[in-house]
C-alpha cells in the first residue's frame, strides 16, 4: 500500500474544524481498504513529526499489519529515521531505515 497524501496530518497548531476533516477522511480511506485487505506485504506511509500518530503510522500498521514499513515524506530530514528508530520497530517486523536519500531497498 502506498499512502500517497492520505495521511493523519492533524496537529495541535490547525482548527479544530480542520482537523476534524483531516480525521474523517483519513479514517474513510483506512476503513476502506481495511475492508477488502487484512494484511500488507509493504506499507509505504508518510512520517510526520508535527502530526498526531506521526501522520498515522500507528494506526496503519495496527490495522494492516505490515511485513514491511516504509517511512516517506521525510523532506530530506533522515535524521528522523534515526531518532524514532524504536518506536518504528515497534510498528512493524522490519522497517526501511534508509541513511540516504535515493538508497533503495529489493523487494
Amino acid at each position: 500500500y502506498f499512502a500517497g497524501d492520505n495521511s493523519d496530518w492533524r496537529r495541535p497548531s490547525l482548527p479544530k474544524e480542520f482537523n476534524e476533516i483531516i480525521w474523517q477522511i483519513f479514517s474513510k480511506v483506512v476503513e476502506e481498504l481495511r475492508r477488502n485487505v487484512s494484511n500488507l506485504d509493504v506499507l509505504f506511509a508518510n512520517l510526520c513529526v508535527e502530526c498526531n500518530d506521526y501522520g498515522g503510522l500507528g494506526k496503519l500498521c495496527k490495522t494492516f499489519n505490515p511485513k514491511l514499513l516504509v517511512p516517506m515524506h521525510l523532506r530530506g530530514n533522515i535524521e528522523i529515521l534515526k531518532q524514532l528508530r524504536s518506536f518504528l520497530k515497534q510498528l512493524a517486523p522490519n522497517v526501511f531505515l534508509y541513511e540516504r536519500t535515493g538508497d533503495n531497498i529489493v523487494i
